[in-house]
C-alpha cells in the first residue's frame, strides 16, 4: 500500500478508535448500564449480570468469528457491522426506557449485554487482523496510545457538556443523553472503519492450510481436552487461576458501586456524567502509572491494584455509613479508584499469563483461564445480585472488600514474573 493510503488509514483509524473507545466509556457495562438499569426501576437481582454476560458473550463471539473472519477477503466489513450492531443495541435501550415495564427492561438489558459481548468479540478479531494489514507495526503502537488518551478526554467533554447543556431536564433524560451520545459516536466509529482502504489478498498468495488447521472438529475438541488436562496439572497455573478468581472482586465490582450510586444519586441531573468523568480520569491516570510500576514487578501491579480496589470499597462503605459523605463527588472518588484498579489488574494478569505460558501451548492456557473465570464470574455476579436484592447493596460491597484484601495477600503466592518466568513454565 502506498504512502497516501497508509496516511489515510492512519487518520481514519485515529478517528475510528477515538469514537469507539469514547462510546465504550459513555455506555460502559461496568458503570453506565447498571446505573441506568437501576434508575429505570428494574430489579437489583440481575443488575450485576450485565458485565459478566458481556465478557462471556465476547469470548463466544471471538471463538465463533475467528474462522469466518479468516476466510473473508476484507476484514473491515465485519468490524463495521459489529460496531453498528452495538450502536443499534444502545439505541434500543434508549427507546425502551420510557415505554417498557421494568420487568421487560430486564430482558432488554440482558439481551443487549449479550449482543454487545458477541459483537465485541467479532470486532476484536476483525480489528486486530485489519490493523496488521493496513498499518506497519511501528505505527500501530503509536495509534493505540494516542487514541486511548484522546478518547478519554472526548468522553469527559461529552459527559460534562451533556451535564451543562440540559439544565432543568428530567434527571432520567439527562442520564439517557449519555446513552444516546454513546450510540451516536459508536455509529460514527462504524462508518469510519467502513471507509478504510483495505486491499484483499492477491489470488494465489494465501498460505495453504496446515494439517493442524485441516483437522475435523472432533479432533480439534479432543486436542483442546488434552491441552486442558496438561495445563491444569501445573502448580503455577493453578495458583494463577485462584488469583484470577480473587481478581474478579476487582473486575466485577464496579457495577455494584454503580448500583449503590444509583440508589443515592439517580434523582439529580448530571450525577451520572460526574461518575463517567471520574472513571475516564482513572483510565487516563492509570495508563502511565501502571506502565511505570510494571517495569519493576508485575506482582506489584497486582498487589497495588488490589489495595486500590480495597480503598474504593472502604470509601463506598464510608459513604453508606456517614450521610455527610453522600454527595456525588464522594462516589466519583470510588469510580476513579476502581477505574485505576481494574485497568491495572486486567493488564497485569494478561502480561503475567502470556509471559509464563510456553509459546506452543499458550492458547490452551488463555482459553482455560478465560473459560473458567468467565463461568465463575457469572455465578459470582448472580450471587452478589441475590445478596443485594434480598438484603442491601452494601453487603456485596463488604464481601468485595474481603475478597480485595484476600487478593492482595494471595499475590505473594504467585511466582515472581521477571525472575521466575522460566520456572513457571516447568513447575
Amino acid at each position: 500500500m502506498g504512502r497516501d493510503g497508509e496516511s489515510w488509514n492512519y487518520a481514519i483509524l485515529i478517528g475510528q478508535g477515538i469514537s469507539w473507545d469514547c462510546s465504550r466509556s459513555l455506555a460502559s457495562p461496568r458503570l453506565v448500564l447498571p446505573f441506568l438499569y437501576i434508575a429505570l426501576g428494574a430489579p437489583v437481582l440481575f443488575a450485576g449480570l450485565l458485565l459478566p454476560i458481556v465478557q462471556v458473550s465476547r469470548l463466544i463471539g471471538t471463538i465463533a468469528a475467528a474462522p469466518v473472519v479468516s476466510a473473508a477477503s476484507l476484514r473491515k466489513w465485519h468490524g463495521a457491522i459489529g460496531i453498528i450492531v452495538i450502536a443499534t443495541s444502545l439505541a434500543i435501550i434508549g427507546l425502551a426506557a420510557r415505554t417498557l415495564h421494568s420487568v421487560w427492561l430486564v430482558t432488554v438489558f440482558l439481551l443487549v449485554a449479550a449482543i454487545i459481548g458477541v459483537a465485541r468479540g467479532i470486532i476484536t478479531v476483525a480489528y486486530q487482523d485489519l490493523l496488521g494489514r493496513v498499518l506497519p507495526s511501528n505505527r500501530q503502537s503509536t495509534l493505540l496510545y494516542e487514541e486511548s488518551a484522546l478518547a478519554g478526554l472526548l468522553a469527559m467533554a461529552i459527559a460534562w457538556g451533556s451535564n451543562s447543556a440540559l439544565p432543568g431536564t428530567d434527571p432520567l433524560d439527562g442520564h439517557l443523553a449519555l446513552l444516546w451520545a454513546a450510540a451516536g459516536v459508536c455509529f460514527l466509529s462504524g462508518l469510519c472503519i467502513a471507509i478504510i482502504r483495505e486491499r484483499p489478498p492477491e489470488r494465489g498468495t494465501s498460505p495453504a492450510p496446515s494439517p493442524k488447521a485441516a483437522r475435523d472438529e472432533t479432533g480439534y475438541l479432543t486436542e483442546l481436552r488434552e491441552g486442558f488436562r496438561a495445563v491444569i496439572g501445573l502448580a503455577w497455573f493453578r495458583r494463577f487461576l485462584v488469583a484470577r478468581g480473587l481478581f474478579l472482586s476487582i473486575e466485577l465490582a464496579t457495577p455494584f458501586y454503580a448500583i449503590h450510586a444509583a440508589t443515592l444519586h439517580k434523582d439529580k441531573l448530571g450525577n451520572l456524567s460526574v461518575f463517567v468523568i471520574a472513571s475516564c480520569a482513572g483510565v487516563i491516570v492509570g495508563g502511565p502509572l501502571w506502565r511505570r510500576v510494571s517495569r519493576d514487578s508485575i506482582r506489584l501491579v497486582m498487589a497495588s491494584s488490589s489495595a486500590i480496589a480495597a480503598a474504593g470499597a472502604l470509601l463506598a462503605l464510608a459513604v453508606q455509613l456517614w450521610p455527610q459523605l453522600q454527595y456525588p463527588i464522594a462516589h466519583a472518588g470510588v469510580f476513579f479508584l476502581m477505574s485505576i484498579a481494574a485497568h491495572g489488574i486486567v493488564n497485569a494478569r494478561t502480561v503475567y499469563l502470556v509471559g509464563c505460558a510456553p509459546e506452543a501451548e499458550r492458547l490452551y492456557f488463555i482459553v482455560v483461564a478465560d473459560t473458567l473465570t468467565g463461568g465463575l464470574g457469572v455465578l459470582v455476579a448472580f450471587a452478589f445480585g441475590v445478596l443485594a436484592h434480598f438484603s442491601h447493596v452494601v453487603w456485596p460491597i463488604i464481601v468485595i472488600l474481603g475478597l480485595n484484601i484476600s487478593a492482595l495477600i494471595y499475590t505473594r503466592r504467585l511466582q515472581p514474573f521477571a525472575a521466575e518466568a522460566e520456572s513457571c513454565r516447568t513447575s
